[in-house]
């Protein structure tokens, strides 16, 4: 298992661009495996964030995590930054502990770029981060659905 940045292994664009369509795209604005691929490329650059990094399993893409300036979807509290976001793991590595591993990625390369707190919405998984040490900020609307805006520490 390795987490790398995608910035670095630019080749993993389209299929993580694919995990993120099969989970997401009933849901999502972005409906087709083109525009995942436009928005994880909107998401990597020259200066550390935004960022997407991507878990690497025997050759093939597992997860992945971003690490973004503001939420850039439903530009939820443009206030905060920076953001923790999509963060997935494939659904045959489920229930081994890779989320937390990339959350805790992410949280640790916030916390090596100077910020003192990152921030994360989410819909239905606020009982999984706050296991992992998240606080709820506030409940909020975001498209359509009640979401909790969460904080780590780091």
């Amino acid at each position: 298992m390795r987490i790398v940045s995608l910035i670095d292994e630019l080749d993993l664009v389209e299929p993580l661009a694919q995990l993120h369509h099969d989970e997401w795209s009933a849901v999502s604005p972005f409906k087709t495996v083109e525009q995942h691929i436009t928005k994880l490329r909107a998401r990597i650059g020259p200066d550390p964030v935004p960022a997407t990094f991507v878990l690497v399993m025997e050759g093939a893409v597992a997860g992945s995590v971003s690490l973004l300036r503001r939420d850039d979807i439903d530009d939820v509290r443009p206030d905060l930054t920076p953001w923790l976001a999509s963060l997935i793991v494939a659904p045959g590595r489920r229930s081994h502990g890779l989320g937390r591993a990339l959350v805790q990625y992410c949280v640790d390369r916030a916390r090596l770029l100077g910020y003192p707190a990152l921030y994360l919405y989410t819909d239905s998984q606020a009982g999984y981060y706050s296991r992992l040490g998240w606080l709820a900020l506030e409940e909020r609307q975001s498209r359509g659905a009640q979401v909790t805006v969460m904080f780590s520490r780091g």
